[in-house]
């Protein structure tokens, strides 16, 4: 089943991800690569992630190590055989998932942008 939810409060989404089998998230026909928020906590949730860009991974290689059944391709044009292949991954998921690796810190998230900020204020 799916489900549109409205507006959910950052302090509630940690509930909201632990019901969740995965979330799709459908980028390739946008005209950039988006280093999306919800991905991330959902990567970082254990949540598995439908999307159309087999280098979807590549976009948070720097930021946390994605486990490689976490992340599955599908193309949303081919919905009967996508249909079939997302039922079985969600059952192979249940006993074989793994924890996903934070790569950066919160401090050093913050020492990036902090460097940053002080590079547009002087100039540089």
């Amino acid at each position: 089943s799916f489900k549109w939810c409205p507006f959910v409060a950052p302090w509630e989404m940690p509930q909201l991800l632990n019901q969740l089998d995965g979330i799709f998230i459908f980028e390739s026909g946008l005209p950039h690569h988006v280093v999306s928020n919800i991905a991330l906590e959902a990567i970082n949730s254990g949540v598995g992630i439908m999307t159309d860009r087999a280098d979807f991974a590549e976009t948070y290689r720097d930021i946390v190590e994605i486990d490689k059944n976490q992340v599955i391709t599908i193309s949303p044009s081919e919905s009967s055989s996508a249909a079939e292949v997302i039922s079985q991954w969600v059952k192979d998921r249940e006993h074989n998932t793994k924890p996903s690796r934070q790569l950066v810190s919160y401090q050093e998230y913050l020492s990036a942008n902090e460097a940053i900020y002080s590079g547009i204020l002087s100039g540089h």
